[in-house]
């Protein structure tokens, strides 16, 4: 019979003071950190279900308003995080050297689908159909593309799998 010790091991604890240095970015009111986790929770959720629910958008074949509130969602999630480092520090984080073209390509792709869901641009609808699914498409390759961003040598590791194929 083996007799294992258990050995405690302490993960330091980081306060958030020291991971979000600036309470107060000058373009909100100073919130505690439990309102701005709060802040965060409810529209990171309010975005994500609000992404999931327009697909009931999808069962009455009406892909405009899918592509509108699939893209509401994502907007609002992306605000979600301004709650918890505020929108300026979070603005300068979206447009840092390292994530810049996957920032604009990902705004530019949320920018088309809604103008090209909403706006009355005199297209087919079958066309407009199938702009609104390429640039969903495209929204869910930049958003990846963005996100990996974050994570280091995640965005190696994604070329790496892709040029096996």
């Amino acid at each position: 019979m083996c007799n294992f010790t258990i050995i405690p091991i302490y993960v330091p604890f980081v306060c958030s003071k020291m991971l979000f240095e600036n309470k107060d970015d000058g373009c909100m009111p100073a919130l505690s950190w439990r309102q701005r986790w709060y802040g965060f929770a409810f529209c990171f959720c309010f975005g994500s279900m609000t992404s999931l629910f327009s697909s009931l958008a999808l069962v009455k074949r009406n892909i405009p308003s899918f592509a509108f509130l699939y893209t509401l969602g994502n907007v609002i999630s992306i605000c979600s995080t301004g709650f918890v480092w505020g929108p300026k520090k979070q603005c300068k984080k979206m447009f840092h050297k390292s994530r810049a073209i996957a920032t604009t390509m990902y705004l530019l792709c949320i920018v088309t689908t809604i103008v090209f869901a909403v706006a009355d641009l005199q297209i087919k609808t079958p066309v407009k159909v199938g702009i609104c699914i390429c640039l969903i498409a495209l929204q869910i390759i930049a958003s990846f593309w963005y996100c990996l961003s974050y994570i280091p040598y995640a965005r190696q590791l994604a070329k790496n799998c892709f040029t096996c194929f």
